[in-house]
């Protein structure tokens, strides 16, 4: 099986349309800046990783993409599993770190939702990768959201 990663890398337009044809499932990032471009394909997923002011932007982008072909088989996957990132949050509000505020799911979410099949990464994983990232030596507060 071949995939196909997109992220929103700038002047990527070219590499994008030579490579989809041949992939059997595309990943895209976030606001899919590359969906138009796509063929209708067997899976597609979209894994929307940021949150705070960064989800207005994403969920108004996707919800202007669900008539684009390749949004007809697309499945949403959000990386931020809301029982981690609300522990998170009250352990750094307790701490009382100045960045707790943005460790938060919108319930924005919901009406994209309605549209596409919803998946959350597992709490589980979120854990393991977490761990690894700190074994690695980065700090909790800085755990990026693409994670």
């Amino acid at each position: 099986m071949r995939y196909l990663l997109i992220g929103n890398a700038l002047n990527s337009a070219d590499a994008v349309v030579k490579a989809a044809p041949s992939a059997d499932i595309i990943i895209q990032h976030n606001t899919c800046d590359y969906a138009e471009l796509l063929p209708q394909v067997r899976a597609n997923y979209v894994f929307v990783t940021n949150s705070k002011p960064h989800a207005y932007k994403i969920m108004n982008r996707l919800l202007a993409l669900r008539q684009t072909p390749v949004f007809t088989t697309t499945r949403l996957i959000l990386a931020r599993n809301r029982a981690f990132y609300t522990l998170k949050k009250h352990l750094m509000r307790a701490r009382k770190h100045p960045v707790w505020p943005a460790y938060r799911i919108h319930r924005q979410w919901n009406a994209v939702s309605r549209i596409w099949p919803m998946q959350t990464m597992s709490f589980g994983s979120t854990v393991r990768l977490e761990g690894k990232l700190l074994r690695l030596g980065m700090a909790r507060w800085r755990m990026p959201s693409t994670a």
